[in-house]
């Protein structure tokens, strides 16, 4: 629509938000006659109401000298608070995890000082300086923790797709050392625009008495972390103790990622504070004396050292809570069903006493006992990528 070059050839019939535009800015920009007889040829005055919402002097189109690249810069910082923003929630909705969580909120102060940087005028942030380390014990959040950054460094335009690609090292250390090589690159080649999270990355080199049969894997990681640097963001993770001794023989790699996150172990109230999170969502009543049986159980884990940890890490701290809450859920079900193994006994029961279907002491020994994990290493079979990373092994 140009109008204001040649008012007389704009006439033409229009819906009602062209008519409207017409109208405002042929009152900017014609003399009071011309606009009449341009306004008079669209029909606009046959509308209902037409002069008295016309006679408000707030119908009319917002001008303003600020450009609009300048416009479209401060809705963006907007977007990005929001992101951020939503990003601490989902953090402050985890348990536990202290430390994590002040990790967090300071990547994410030095996220926004880099945004107004580039605001005025600054350099962007590559991504090499969001590359992490997360160590911590199965189940303590370090993969919710990776799909929130991802989340994050989207929204905030240093990426160009908010998924994380998962995978193991167990995906893609081969026999072969140039095979493995070959599948680190396939890897970030899949990730790149979004992040890569390498779980049980200090088995990438599982050969520490021999580091150079380990060399070419580690050597394309490199390769891939410097020559993606504006598209990839790298987060491995793993135990602390194996993922240490992985960094230290590896000073190269490790110089490469400036965040290290620290995940700690879950603790007897955390898991309770967990479990009851995952009863709720379940509408499931677990009476108090239960609550109290699987604190002490827990706490009993966390005393036992095992492997690189505790018997509770091997369990998988909030993998352990899931287990037992759904072991739980199915306990009560068997209890239920020996005590009114037909449809109206059971109706029956409920009516005289509703409280039955609560999950009882006995209902969470059992499931205590069910979930309780072995003393003895279990050997882990090679899995593939839970994210379909890698479909067929590389050649």
């Amino acid at each position: 629509m140009v109008y204001a070059g040649d008012p007389i050839n704009g006439r033409r019939h229009t819906t009602g938000y062209d008519r409207w535009l017409l109208m405002s800015v042929g009152w900017q920009q014609w003399d009071e006659d011309t606009a009449d007889e341009v306004l008079g040829a669209t029909g606009i005055w046959l509308i209902p109401r037409t002069p008295t919402v016309l006679a408000e002097p707030r119908c009319r189109i917002v001008t303003t000298s600020i450009s609009r690249d300048t416009r479209a810069g401060v809705g963006l910082a907007a977007e990005c608070q929001e992101v951020l923003e939503w990003a601490q929630a989902r953090i402050e909705e985890l348990t536990g995890l202290a430390e994590a969580k002040d990790h967090f909120a300071m990547w994410r102060t030095a996220l926004q000082t880099g945004r107004h940087r580039v605001e005025h005028g600054g350099a962007v942030t590559s991504c090499r300086e969001n590359h992490m380390v997360f160590l911590g014990a199965p189940g303590t959040a370090k993969k919710t923790f990776a799909r929130i950054i991802a989340e994050v460094l989207f929204g905030i335009g240093t990426l160009t797709r908010p998924q994380i690609t998962e995978t193991t090292a167990h995906d893609i250390v081969a026999d072969d050392p140039s095979r493995s090589a070959t599948r680190m690159k396939t890897v970030c080649d899949d990730a790149r625009g979004g992040v890569l999270f390498i779980d049980e990355a200090h088995q990438l080199a599982p050969h520490t008495e021999n580091p150079s049969f380990d060399g070419e894997v580690i050597a394309a990681l490199q390769a891939c972390v410097a020559d993606y640097r504006g598209e990839l963001v790298v987060i491995l993770a793993g135990h602390p103790t194996p993922m240490q001794v992985f960094l230290t023989t590896h000073a190269g790699l490790a110089g490469r990622f400036p965040h290290t996150v620290a995940f700690t172990s879950y603790t007897p109230d955390d898991i309770v504070t967990l479990g009851r999170r995952l009863a709720g969502k379940e509408n499931l009543v677990v009476e108090d004396t239960a609550w109290e049986l699987l604190r002490t159980e827990a706490a009993r884990l966390r005393s036992i050292p095992y492997g690189h940890g505790t018997l509770l890490d091997a369990a998988g701290n909030a993998h352990y809570a899931h287990d037992v809450i759904h072991t739980s859920q199915r306990a009560r079900i068997r209890r239920l069903h020996k005590l009114a193994p037909h449809r109206r006994d059971l109706e029956h029961l409920l009516r005289t006493n509703p409280c039955v279907i609560h999950v009882s002491t006995t209902d969470m020994k059992r499931a205590l006992t069910a979930t309780d994990p072995p003393t003895t290493p279990i050997s882990r079979r090679p899995t593939r990528a839970s994210a379909g990373v890698l479909t067929s092994p590389a050649k």
